[in-house]
């Protein structure tokens, strides 16, 4: 056999394999699409916020319904997102036709699905494309020191969010939940610091375009956790989390104030505020009165100035408040 030969050979049995993986799911298909797309749910359940791609094989006249693939902790809708494939929402047009709870397949397709779930109050609130990738926000970096002195310089962490899917992500936000870390009896604890925690908001991003935000951490000195979290509309999540040390910074900080509530043993209205650190309830009651209401997660009437006080221990005090505040 001479060289030509054998190119032709080659050339004629990649066309046949190319034949074979195209047109064999047409007239044997091995798998049933309900079937498929549960297992994919199952494993977007498992691996939160991000897009399980999964090409599919679906029969003329097949039809899903959101309903079936519901559950007691889980509600589905469906989005077909390509426009050569796709009719538009609610529409016929010789396409596929389709809505958030059902989807109707006229011809043989194998289509490419992306199948995402999110975690909302015990629900798992989940979605699967038909087409074409959905906007996907993934952290592709996330840098902070290991050690910052506060004297000397601010506590910034720096972080690369990019869109990996083909859909432009519209808008978003950087959820940012800090923690401090305390070494209690030889094992640490995780607080809460309301007042440092806080969210951003993250611009529209088109397809495998990257931003870089520089996220200022207000805290003194301590160890702390810093969870960032990148979310946005139709465009899942992602998640990434930062361990450091601060040196050099005020210790005695201001957290929260809890919700104003008339006191029934005296029927005054009053709200309680935390601090962390502090030595001395009268610092705890100044750091509260340098913070703004909603810093402290109050309504911006209230001014805490002006409200007659009780220190109950270091950490903690006690506002009065206008009986107004609590109706």
């Amino acid at each position: 056999m001479n060289v030509f030969r054998m190119f032709v050979f080659a050339i004629v049995t990649l066309a046949l394999i190319w034949a074979l993986y195209t047109f064999l799911p047409v007239f044997f298909p091995t798998e049933d699409p309900a079937e498929v797309i549960e297992n994919t749910l199952v494993g977007a359940e498992i691996e939160q916020g991000k897009a399980i791609e999964k090409a599919i094989f679906f029969p003329a006249g097949h039809v899903l319904v959101a309903e079936n693939f519901d559950a007691s902790n889980r509600s589905l809708a469906f989005e077909c997102n390509n426009p050569k494939e796709c009719c538009n929402i609610n529409d016929k047009c010789g396409l596929i036709e389709w809505d958030e709870r059902r989807i109707i397949f006229p011809s043989t397709k194998n289509l490419r699905t992306y199948t995402r779930c999110a975690l909302e109050s015990n629900l798992f609130v989940c979605k699967v494309y038909f087409g074409d990738e959905p906007a996907q926000l993934m952290i592709r970096e996330l840098v902070a020191k290991e050690k910052y002195d506060a004297s000397k310089e601010p506590v910034v962490i720096k972080v690369k969010i990019e869109n990996s899917g083909k859909q432009i992500m519209l808008f978003g936000s950087v959820k940012i939940d800090v923690y401090q870390k305390k070494l209690e009896n030889g094992a640490w604890r995780r607080i809460f610091l309301f007042d440092a925690s806080k969210s951003m908001p993250l611009d529209r991003l088109l397809s495998r375009e990257i931003t870089t935000m520089e996220i200022p951490i207000d805290v003194g000195s301590g160890n702390f956790e810093v969870k960032i979290k990148a979310l946005g509309e139709d465009s899942g999540f992602d998640m990434n989390t930062v361990i450091f040390e601060v040196v050099g910074g005020e210790v005695c900080r201001a957290q929260y104030c809890e919700q104003p509530n008339i006191d029934l043993a005296t029927g005054e209205c009053k709200t309680l505020c935390h601090c962390i650190d502090c030595l001395l309830g009268s610092v705890c009651e100044e750091k509260l009165e340098a913070k703004s209401p909603a810093d402290l997660w109050l309504p911006d009437n209230i001014n805490l100035r002006q409200s007659p006080s009780n220190f109950l221990g270091s950490n903690q005090v006690e506002f009065v408040l206008d009986q107004s505040h609590c109706r």
